[in-house]
């Protein structure tokens, strides 16, 4: 998946350059039981997705910097944003997780990963694409 996600970003900028774009990724952090959904039942694996290289790795996709003063070339296979959803479903209300110390309690993320979500929750996406887009576009 990560693959197609840099591939797709390139694909679209090299096609319009001067495109803003971003994307939501949604990963559970625990994975449910095959088994038991089997049985129609609802329950999850205990053993926790490698959350520090899906940080790591849509970070390095994060926050294409452009200008309308630029030549748009370089980081075409970035993002101008990306959202990382990395969500809980095991509890009764699901946790979506917004700080790496949450991701760091619980057990999701090495004490001393540099690893940090803050710059990847949803709540800066919306609002960072249509700055970028204005930005870059608005001939006021």
């Amino acid at each position: 998946m990560y693959e197609r996600t840099f591939a797709e970003a390139l694909n679209l900028h090299l096609r319009c350059p001067r495109m803003c774009c971003g994307e939501v990724y949604l990963i559970p952090v625990y994975e449910y039981d095959a088994a038991a959904a089997a049985h129609h039942e609802i329950q999850f694996v205990r053993s926790v997705q490698n959350v520090e290289k899906y940080v790591l790795g849509f970070k390095a996709l994060n926050n294409r910097i452009t200008t309308r003063n630029e030549n748009y070339k370089g980081d075409e296979y970035k993002y101008e944003k990306v959202c990382l959803l990395l969500v809980d479903f095991s509890k009764k209300q699901p946790l979506v997780y917004t700080k790496t110390d949450d991701l760091k309690r619980d057990g999701l993320l090495p004490q001393s990963s540099p690893a940090t979500i803050e710059n990847l929750i949803f709540t800066n996406f919306v609002p960072h694409l249509l700055h970028t887009y204005t930005d870059r576009f608005d001939d006021r």
